[in-house]
Order: structure tokens, then C-alpha cells, then sequence
């Protein structure tokens, strides 16, 4: 038989055991309410001024050494704020063909939503291209919200 300083702190330990189990599962909640608008912040790029064909590639065709050639695009604000722009490049190949050829845009800084404006993307090459034969590189069009 157990004393009864053993069955008191068998007893003990067992109570605060389920107080622990039991309580430590309780979960408050408090709801709180939000809202607002969700904005979307989004740039097309675009053959025609009705923004319905994407300009997902430019064929610059033969680029003469120390000449410029133009592609023309449109951009569309497709978000709901006002964005501005900026224009980069990556993936050049080969990698030397980034310092023979620049490209620029004649971009508004900042476009409006659902404002759709012309412009050109203007390619030129060094007056020294080396031996640069073919080319190739991404464009990066971003609109930034604020």
C-alpha cells in the first residue's frame, strides 16, 4: 500500500498535469476588420495602339556599325495607380554584345492608369562592334507603383 506522502504527491502531480493539459489549449481570438483596395501595378507592351497584339519579341535584323535602329511599341498602365517607368536588359549573348550595343526608350517617367502611350525602342551599335556576329538579350520593361 502507498503512504499517503506518496498517493498526496502521486495525487498532485496528476492534478497539475490536467490543469496544464487543459489549459494550455485554450485559444483567444480577436477578429479585426480591414479594407482598402488591392493595387495592381502592371505594364503592357504592345504592337499596335489598340493594345491588343504583345510585343513579346523584336527581330533587330542587320545593325550596321555605329548606326541606330527603331522598333516601335505602345505601353498600357493595365493597373489601378500610377506607375513609373524604367527600362533594363539581361541575359545578353554573348555577354561582351552589352557594351557594343545600348539600347533607349523614349518612355514617359511615370504613366498613368490606362494610359496608353507610343514609343520607340532605339537600338544602336558602337562604330567598333569586333567581331560581334549575331545577338541576342531580354528587355525589361517595369512599372513601379509608388
Amino acid at each position: 500500500m502507498l503512504s499517503k506522502k506518496v498517493a498526496v504527491i502521486i495525487f498532485t502531480l496528476i492534478a497539475v498535469l490536467a490543469y496544464v493539459g487543459v489549459f494550455s489549449n485554450l485559444t483567444f481570438t480577436q477578429q479585426i476588420t480591414s479594407m482598402g483596395q488591392i493595387v495592381t501595378c502592371g505594364v503592357g507592351v504592345y504592337q499596335n495602339q489598340a493594345c491588343t497584339a504583345a510585343l513579346t519579341s523584336i527581330d533587330w535584323g542587320d545593325v550596321n556599325p555605329g548606326a541606330s535602329v527603331i522598333c516601335d511599341a505602345y505601353l498600357e498602365n493595365t493597373g489601378d495607380s500610377n506607375v513609373t517607368l524604367s527600362l533594363a536588359e539581361s541575359n545578353w549573348s554573348p555577354p561582351s554584345a552589352s557594351s557594343i550595343l545600348t539600347l533607349a526608350w523614349n518612355a514617359p517617367a511615370i504613366l498613368e492608369p490606362s494610359q496608353v502611350v507610343a514609343v520607340n525602342f532605339t537600338l544602336t551599335a558602337s562604330a567598333s562592334t569586333g567581331t560581334l556576329a549575331a545577338f541576342s538579350f531580354d528587355i525589361d520593361v517595369t512599372g513601379t507603383a509608388p
